[in-house]
């Protein structure tokens, strides 16, 4: 058994502290992208390159660690990400499409189109109360829109 730390021994907890972090992780095992092999072969070559010109040009220790540490996590990455790609396969990429929904000022009900919706909020049964319940907002910036004041 393991000594509690202060605050398990405080609460009375049994529980190990790091317990509830697993949904917390930053590599979860599951399918791979290209992107994951991207950055950890960019990682390993980055830190190669740092470590061959510290030792031509003889700089400081740190700066050779460094470099070690870098290509040494970035071989260790690619190992991972390569065992995950046997075991779960590439992950499905999403098809690039979007669509856009329109949705009822007064109750915020998706319609597939402008004129359903405009349709809808003349009948909406939220109208004229001030109430915008489950409406939408407008989230960002939206793009190549020409501002009406400007025109």
């Amino acid at each position: 058994p393991t000594l509690p730390t202060v605050a398990q021994a405080q609460s009375g907890s049994k529980e190990p502290l790091w317990a509830g972090w697993a949904a917390a992780m930053l590599l979860v095992c599951g399918p791979v992208t290209k992107q994951h092999f991207q950055i950890s072969g960019l990682t390993l070559v980055g830190g190669v390159i740092v470590l061959v010109v510290s030792i031509i040009f003889s700089v400081d220790k740190w700066i050779t660690w460094a470099g070690v540490l870098a290509a040494a996590s970035g071989l260790i990455q690619l190992l991972l990400y390569w065992y995950m790609l046997s075991q779960y396969g590439w992950r499905e990429e999403p098809h690039g499409m979007t669509r856009t929904v329109y949705s009822c000022t007064h109750c915020g009900n998706p319609f597939p189109n402008y004129d359903m919706a405009a349709a809808h909020e003349v009948t909406c049964p939220l109208a004229g109360q001030n109430t915008a319940v489950g409406a939408s907002t407008i989230v960002g910036q939206p793009v190549n829109m020409v501002n009406p004041t400007q025109a």
